[in-house]
Parts: structure tokens; C-alpha cells; sequence
């Protein structure tokens, strides 16, 4: 925190993991650096600036930790620091849950899922009441999202399909679900 009282930005510390090949999914990949420690200190960093009410500090760490997340590419790793944000007891740490719920709908959206990153999920929503409810929550205000070239692919956005596909036909026009019954959608009628 004293770097960015100087500075304005504030280095991670991060280690090399050692060149040793895994076979195991989430594990050591050749030459990673270890994003699990660097996640950790933006949530840190986050919870300082929330703390002394720094908000340049604040923005900064939830750019960053948002950064990180983004490059994170194992899901089982990606799941266990998912726990150090819902630990967070202040208001402002929504932001960086839905950060995590954000990221998580983007790594579930590639179906089938493999059956660890299902457990790894499974695990995450037996574990974290809390995250369950944001990620239910997430997809009844946003069912369908994906990535618009106008708005920039950088972030989520909600989507409209126009032709949805049968994924046990693999065959086009399927609807979605209340687009189908004419004249009535649903509970909400």
C-alpha cells in the first residue's frame, strides 16, 4: 500500500513455479507464475482501500484482480481463492464477487464441461452458500451473455440469440426456453 501512496501503482510479488511437468490438471505448468498468490494480494490490496478509504487504490486493485482472473486458465486453481472474496465482510467486496461470478460464467459456458472442472464447481457451490446464490441470481438477470465487437469484446454483455442450435441434434432452429408459447412467457404473467 505505501508504494501506491507514492507511486500511484503497487507491484505483486510474485514467484516462478518450478519447471517441473505436471500430468495432473491444475497443477504446475512449465514456467507459470503462481496468479493464485498475485489474485490473493489484489484481494489484500482491495480490502486496504476499502479499509482507509483510498479509492484510487481501490479501482486500481479491481482492475488488476480482474486482469489476473482473466489470465488464470486453470479452473481448479481458479476455485480455490473464490473462498478469500466471499471471506470479505465489507460492502464494497460485491465488486469483486461479480467480478468472480462473471468469470465463472464465462468458464462454464463451454459445454460439456470437463468432469473436473464440474467438481471443482460442484465443490465451490456445496462450500459457498453465498456464491451459489450471486452465480443463480447472475443468470436470472442475465440469462445469455457473450461478447459484443460494437461495445468491445472486453467485457460481457447480455445477448439475443438468433438461431439457437439442439446440442443433441446439432441441428439449428431450436428456441429458447419462453420464446416458444405464444402469447404467455412464463411466471411472470
Amino acid at each position: 500500500m505505501v508504494d501506491y501512496l507514492y507511486t500511484g501503482n503497487y507491484d505483486t510479488y510474485t514467484k516462478e513455479l518450478p519447471n517441473e511437468k505436471s500430468e495432473e490438471p491444475g497443477e504446475i505448468v512449465p514456467g507459470q507464475r503462481d496468479v493464485f498468490c498475485e489474485l490473493i494480494q489484489h484481494v489484500k490490496m482491495f480490502s486496504l482501500a476499502d479499509k482507509y478509504l483510498i479509492d484510487g487504490l481501490l479501482e486500481l486493485s479491481r482492475t488488476k484482480f480482474k486482469k489476473a482472473i482473466r489470465e488464470e486458465r486453470d479452473t481448479c486453481a481458479f476455485s480455490q481463492f473464490v473462498a478469500e472474496v466471499y471471506d470479505l465482510q465489507f460492502e464494497s467486496s460485491k465488486e469483486l464477487r461479480d467480478i468472480v461470478v462473471e468469470s465463472v460464467r464465462e468458464r462454464v459456458a463451454v459445454t460439456p464441461l470437463k468432469p473436473i472442472v464440474q467438481e471443482a464447481m460442484d465443490g465451490l457451490i456445496d462450500e459457498i452458500p453465498e456464491f451459489a446464490g450471486d452465480l443463480a441470481r447472475s443468470y436470472l438477470r442475465r440469462p445469455i451473455l457473450g461478447h459484443c465487437t460494437t461495445c468491445g469484446t472486453h467485457k460481457l454483455v447480455s445477448i439475443s440469440t438468433l438461431q439457437c442450435r439442439c446440442v443433441e441434434c446439432g441441428k439449428g432452429g431450436a428456441t429458447p426456453l419462453g420464446s416458444w408459447y405464444e402469447g404467455k412467457s412464463g411466471w411472470g404473467e
